[in-house]
């Protein structure tokens, strides 16, 4: 159970970092490809959108991900309770594979940075869809 000076302490914490704990955050949709041919093309085209977000976004934090779930991803509480205020959308397709595959190799291209919050670089586990597409995302 938190105090009036938990809360109080959290919000001037969040004040100074810039950060609205308990907000969803903001989908973005406008550097997602949509089924493109996998393959090296689409990682050139992917990398590229990410370094504008992430130069968009300097000293940010960031994670990779993927879901079968769309935009309502954005409102699980370990997003809502985090310091993430933007999700760019990525990739789309109906292949498990093919985020899968594009998650890992985002997260093991940018491992190495700071500001990379993904802790595994294998992340070959099964997703549930929920409206027949996949996505993989980006977090800041």
């Amino acid at each position: 159970m938190t105090t009036f000076f938990d809360d109080l302490i959290n919000s001037l914490v969040n004040a100074f970092s810039g950060t609205a704990y308990g907000e969803t955050p903001k989908p973005n949709i406008d550097y997602m490809v949509i089924d493109k041919t996998f393959g090296r093309g689409l990682k050139w085209m992917i990398t590229y959108r990410v370094n504008r977000i992430l130069d968009k976004h300097p000293g940010k934090s960031y994670k990779f991900g993927k879901t079968g779930q769309g935009i309502t991803r954005a409102e699980w509480d370990d997003y809502v309770n985090s310091s993430y205020r933007n999700m760019y959308f990525l990739y789309e397709t109906t292949s498990e594979n093919h985020v899968s595959e594009l998650e890992v190799y985002n997260i093991k291209k940018h491992k190495q940075e700071s500001k990379n919050d993904n802790i595994r670089d294998t992340k070959f586990d099964n997703i549930s869809r929920e409206s027949g597409r996949y996505h993989v995302y980006l977090m800041i």
